[in-house]
Parts: structure tokens; sequence; C-alpha cells
């Protein structure tokens, strides 16, 4: 990071807070604190809908705290899967769930189908480089099987699936996951809808923003 607003102390330095997670979500909330404007969005919020999931990072950034404000992070919903209405969660194929996980302190937790899941060369592509797409494939969901573990602290390329020696912490990390389903956002979004689209480009004077009408 740079600019002028950097102080001197944390210039060319690296954080190493351990847990400290910043997601792409908190730059909103941290330019908003910067510009000295509020994050929250009122509009929604009368709406009923979930509030921004973002944090102001400027006094991790600053130097002035140590550690993030963040410790969990949700990637991906469970959509279908967190309504199962009592019945096992775990009674899907691995097709109806592509890769739902959740980061809490130093586990994630991934249910579901990974695609792409392979370790390349620090340089690539290279001449000794192939590709096979199915190849790549992981279920961490199957009928022996719930999830897939890895400790990202100890563990950042996620080469050791922690899963089978800690099926206690797999089921906290599945309860967590379906609790903060409420507060994903994640609405049917149906057809192309370009032209409203524009339209609030021009009505915002060039910047994107929210065309969908809530009500």
């Amino acid at each position: 990071m740079n600019g002028g607003l950097l102080p001197d102390k944390v210039r060319g330095k690296k954080l190493a807070g351990g847990r400290s997670y910043v997601h792409l979500c908190d730059f909103y909330a941290t330019f908003c604190g910067l510009a000295g404007v509020d994050p929250t969005d009122s509009a929604a919020e009368r709406l009923g809908l979930p509030p921004v999931d973002s944090m102001d990072m400027w006094p991790l950034f600053s130097g002035e705290n140590l550690t993030s404000p963040r410790t969990e992070i949700l990637f991906t919903p469970l959509r279908g899967l967190a309504n199962t209405s009592g019945s096992d969660p775990y009674d899907k194929t691995p097709s109806d769930m592509r890769d739902p996980m959740i980061i809490v302190g130093e586990w994630k937790l991934i249910l579901g189908v990974v695609d792409q899941c392979w370790w390349q060369g620090p340089q690539y592509p290279n001449g000794s480089s192939t590709w096979d797409t199915h190849a790549t494939w992981i279920n961490c969901t199957t009928p022996t099987k719930k999830a897939c573990l890895f400790n990202v602290i100890e563990d950042p390329t996620e080469h050791f699936d922690r899963a089978a020696e800690q099926p206690a912490l797999v089921d906290q990390l599945l309860a967590r996951m379906q609790q903060v389903q409420t507060t994903v956002y994640d609405p049917d979004r149906g057809e192309n809808e370009a032209e409203a689209a524009c339209e609030a480009v021009e009505a915002n004077k060039g910047f994107w923003g929210p065309w969908k009408k809530a009500w």
C-alpha cells in the first residue's frame, strides 16, 4: 500500500498479525471512513435487508491496531443446503453444492465440489505444465465425508485435510455457516437488465451502483 495518508511507521512494513484477515468488501467501509461518511445503507436497512458486511481497516493499515477486527469470512453461501428443513444437510449430491466455504479463526471449512483444486509452481504456465480439468475436482462432501477442513495459518496452501481428525470442529463450523446465512443477500437476480443498469450509471454521474428495485 502507498499514499500520503500512510504514517511513516508503516511504510515498507509487512502486516504480520497472524489472523489479520482483510476481505475485499472491507475497502468499502475503509474508504468511507477516510472520506468521513457513514457506510450504513439506510435504504436497505429500512427494507429489512442484511447490513453491509464491511469493516474499517484503516486502524490496521495505519498501524494503530496490530490485529484486524475481522475474524471470519464467508466465501460462498450454502443456498439450498441451508434450507433443508430438518433433513440431513449432507443428503445431497456433490453437484448440488459448489464449494460453499467459511473461515473462522485459523480454520477453513469447505463443502461440496471444489474445481480447479491443484497446486502449481511459482511460475505458471511453463513448458512442463499439464492441465486436466476433471483431475482437479475434489468432492469435499461424500456419503462418508462431511467436509474438508484446513488450518490456513499452519497450512496456508491447504495441503492437509484435517476433517477426519477434527469431526467436532467440522460440526461447529458447519453450524456457524448455517447461522450466518441470515446475513447473506443472494436474491434471484432474474433477467439481464442492461438498460436499467445504464440508467443507474447515468443517474449516478458515471458511477456504478445498485439498480435493482427492492420495493
